[in-house]
């Protein structure tokens, strides 16, 4: 209960601190919108009409954002007519903004594109900065990394030609943001701390960082650092007077005294955050119910829980808020789960599984899943159970592993049970113990046994532990030895003769022109460079092992030599030590030698898959292949990327075979 609550909310309290820090929203005070309706009526010039149909969407914008959208699209067809460039970037701006609060994420995007390109060619820097910056929030929110850090790149290229300093801080804010939906929390860190610690951000950017640091904290569960940066942020926002951002920093903080079963610090807080908010913070509101129903579902007041989340979700049902009824109704068929109210239960989960195809965020299907596998289970259907956690490991495993998995076994194990106990009845009891008093003794002597040969079995494993260690440690350093070594000769083929080579080069050239003889110096040095390469070692800090293979790849492959790779990994590569990276990386090097200087392969398929807990490499070529028994391991390619293997504590199977070719498979824990 408490982990899917936990992650669903965060996501979504998510997107409203990126959307609110985004694009600045200000409620629209009526009057000052009167007075705005009125001036469009009565003006007859256009620059006065354009103007006021940028405020009025502006003024629009979060509370009536269709509004919004009809006078920005008024301000667009107005700007273009009277060729007014500077005042269409300011419509585009907030008409994108309109689109966004309006679930219309890819007509904001193309609207803002199109924005960039008439800043860029206007000149306009400042805008091109605000435009490229909003675009790369967008891909970040949709969680396409690679787009947002593209924009996020030029938005603060650009910002530094100008010195508009507070865009470029928060452009790396959104990177941080970025690295910290990677999981990559410390790199997240380092940023936040680095933005807040410079004076010349204004208070509303550091109020966010203040935010933004809290949950990455929450995330590493560090909680109590983390209510101290959301206590921090909550002040901040209200000191601002931004009592949006204020609930939101708020409505975290009583998720974090939720996780840790502060349930009463929880409950204070939501309280004042139930009267913080007016009517017009509805979406506040009804977190505050939903928050009310958690404390009490957590601590089995059913009863109390069952209320609070019937508000929550009749509030967001008023407001068509599609999101969070589907959050609503799980926690609500959980809830009746739990009660052992199947048939509301039941009603409950069919309600989130007709909102499912609406929806674009997979991980709210596997929590769909996840919630139906439970309610299944303790109904003691355990098919459906067993199908629904079928397709909740789906989501994030492939359906090979889902079988393999502890809770899966057991559903399946559970159910076979089921359909025996129907067949059998159980089997009766053992007959009595006999004589206590003789058992008694021998279960003393096998104690005593026990005793002694789990204290030699303890002695023996130590010693051989001892042994192993001391052996992986002197292979480490024989290997570092090794690359040091490595490292200096390159540095030498490359400063040193590569530098003489060339000028030898230069001075034959000038006396003897293009000469065999010349060419076949030149020959000489492009050996001594790709030496040079194949002994240098790319810097896994800077770079990752999937770069550097893709590479390899690159300088390897020829006419007579085809490599096919595949290389994936669901979270990334940046958080795996370099040691680990320059290892493999080496292992695949020796691999590609052999089979291009010695094995005459003219096909090579290499496979490099990152799980959970370890990396697996798979090699096969169509080389001679060998016989891995004649082969022994103090041979220089066998010693090579057995001892790496040994280093990295990894395992390494062998199945290569005399005139078919090499075929292996490696896995390296993490």
């Amino acid at each position: 209960m408490n982990l899917f609550i936990s992650k669903v909310t965060m996501k979504k309290v998510f997107l409203i601190i990126l959307f609110f820090t985004l694009f600045n929203y200000v409620y629209a005070q009526q009057s000052k919108v009167d007075s705005l309706k009125h001036v469009l009526s009565e003006t007859k010039v256009d620059t006065v009409k354009l103007s006021t149909l940028i405020a009025l969407t502006s003024s629009y914008l979060g509370l009536y954002p269709d509004t919004a959208m009809m006078y920005g699209k008024q301000g667009l067809e107005l700007a273009d007519k009277i060729n007014h460039k500077k005042g269409k970037l300011n419509v585009i701006t907030n008409l994108g903004i309109a689109y966004i609060y309006l679930s219309m994420p890819d007509s904001a995007i193309f609207l803002w594109q199109e924005g960039l390109k008439e800043a860029e060619k206007a000149g306009y820097y400042k805008k091109q900065a605000d435009l490229a910056n909003n675009l790369a929030i967008v891909y970040s929110v949709q969680n396409n990394f690679e787009k947002s850090s593209e924009y996020l790149k030029q938005t603060i290229q650009i910002a530094d030609k100008i010195a508009y300093n507070s865009r470029k801080y928060s452009a790396l804010n959104t990177l941080a943001v970025n690295y910290r939906n990677k999981s990559a929390y410390n790199i997240a860190l380092d940023y936040f701390y680095q933005i807040i610690q410079n004076d010349s951000i204004g208070k509303e950017l550091q109020a966010d960082v203040l935010n933004n640091i809290a949950i990455v904290l929450a995330k590493q569960k560090k909680y109590k650092q983390s209510n101290e940066y959301f206590i921090r942020a909550a002040d901040a926002y209200k000191d601002l007077n931004n009592i949006n951002r204020e609930l939101i920093a708020n409505i975290n903080l009583a998720q974090n005294y939720i996780d840790t079963k502060h349930y009463d610090e929880a409950e204070k807080l939501v309280n004042k955050i139930m009267s913080t908010a007016k009517k017009n913070h509805l979406p506040f509101i009804q977190e505050a119910f939903y928050k009310k129903g958690i404390i009490e579902h957590q601590q089995k007041r059913y009863k109390g829980a069952l209320n609070y989340y019937q508000e929550a979700l009749k509030l967001a049902e008023q407001k068509n808020n599609t999101l969070s009824v589907f959050i609503y109704s799980l926690a609500l068929s959980e809830l009746n789960t739990d009660m052992s109210n199947f048939i509301s239960a039941k009603k409950y989960l069919d309600k989130a599984q007709r909102i499912i195809p609406i929806l674009k965020d997979k991980s709210l299907f596997r929590d769909f899943y996840k919630i139906g596998s439970g309610y299944y289970e303790k109904k003691g259907e355990y098919k459906p159970a067993l199908n629904y956690y079928k397709h909740f490991k789906a989501m994030s495993d492939s359906l090979s592993d889902v079988i393999k998995n502890e809770q899966s076994e057991a559903l399946f194990i559970a159910y076979e049970t089921q359909k025996k106990e129907q067949k059998i009845k159980l089997q009766e009891k053992q007959n009595q113990i006999q004589k206590a008093e003789i058992e008694k003794q021998k279960a003393i002597i096998w104690m005593i046994v026990s005793f002694a040969v789990i204290f030699l079995i303890a002695i023996i494993a130590f010693i051989v532990y001892r042994n192993q260690k001391q052996k992986q440690e002197i292979l480490k350093l024989k290997i570092e030895a090794q690359e040091n070594i490595k490292k200096e000769i390159a540095g030498e083929l490359h400063s040193g003769v590569g530098s003489e080579l060339t000028a030898t080069i230069l001075q034959l050239e000038n006396k003897l022109g293009k000469s065999p003889e010349v060419e076949h110096i030149k020959n000489i040095y492009r050996h001594i460079r790709s030496a040079s390469h194949l002994l240098s070692l790319p810097d896994f800090v800077l770079s990752t092992i999937e770069d550097e293979i893709n590479n390899m790849v690159t300088n390897f492959k020829t006419d007579s030599l085809e490599i096919e790779t595949g290389i994936y990994s669901k979270k990334g590569w940046n958080d795996i030590p370099p040691f680990i990276q320059q290892n493999i990386y080496r292992i695949v090097q020796e691999l590609f030698t052999n089979s291009f200087k010695h094995a005459d392969a003219a096909n090579i398929f290499m496979q490099l898959i990152r799980h959970d807990d370890y990396i697996n490499l798979m090699y096969e070529d169509d080389g001679k292949g060998y016989n891995p028994e004649e082969i022994k391991s103090s041979h220089g390619y066998k010693n090579e990327i057995i001892g790496r293997t040994q280093v990295l504590k990894g395992t390494l199977s062998d199945e290569s075979k005399k005139g078919v070719g090499t075929i292996l498979n490696f896995k390296f824990p993490v």
